[in-house]
């Protein structure tokens, strides 16, 4: 390639560009008569996924035949069809996201505070009269119980 070339298609600038009028103007909603101009995406979402989503609703709500043999012993939506086949499933996903559509999702992250003092004054008889002095002294309750615990699971594997 030769320096001070230009890279890319010159297709695009041989074609002429077609003049275009002013276009026809969105009309405003009229509150009496509740008309809306349909050109205007309102709710910002596709149309295409919505027209998807519209179907799919309409689908899993239609009424699906249960028979046995020949003879029609019942009948249940599609989409109730659909939620017990994931619980009787033996797959753990499908029946998670069953329950998980019925009752919620369990939240991933788990939030909680800790209060140092009120920590030491619920547990202050777990502690010796050395560990209280070295609290007092400024060293972490938190890090006197950890080593504690550390002591007494070292001698429940001694025995």
């Amino acid at each position: 390639m030769k320096t001070g070339q230009k890279v890319g298609s010159k297709a695009g600038n041989n074609r002429e560009k077609k003049p275009r009028g002013p276009g026809k103007k969105f009309k405003p909603n009229d509150p009496v008569t509740g008309e809306r101009d349909e050109r205007i995406n309102r709710n910002g979402a596709n149309r295409k996924f919505a027209d998807l989503r519209a179907m799919t609703l309409a689908v899993l709500h239609e009424e699906l035949e249960l028979k046995k043999g020949e003879a029609v012993i019942g009948k249940m939506p599609f989409v109730e069809n659909i939620i017990r086949q994931w619980l009787l499933s033996g797959d753990f996903s499908k029946q998670n996201r069953a329950i998980e559509i019925g009752y919620g999702k369990v939240p991933d992250e788990l939030h909680h505070t800790y209060d140092e003092d009120e920590f030491i004054r619920r547990h202050i008889n777990k502690f010796t009269d050395g560990e209280l002095q070295r609290i007092q002294a400024g060293e972490n309750g938190l890090d006197i119980l950890l080593s504690k615990l550390e002591t007494q699971l070292a001698e429940n594997k001694k025995k």
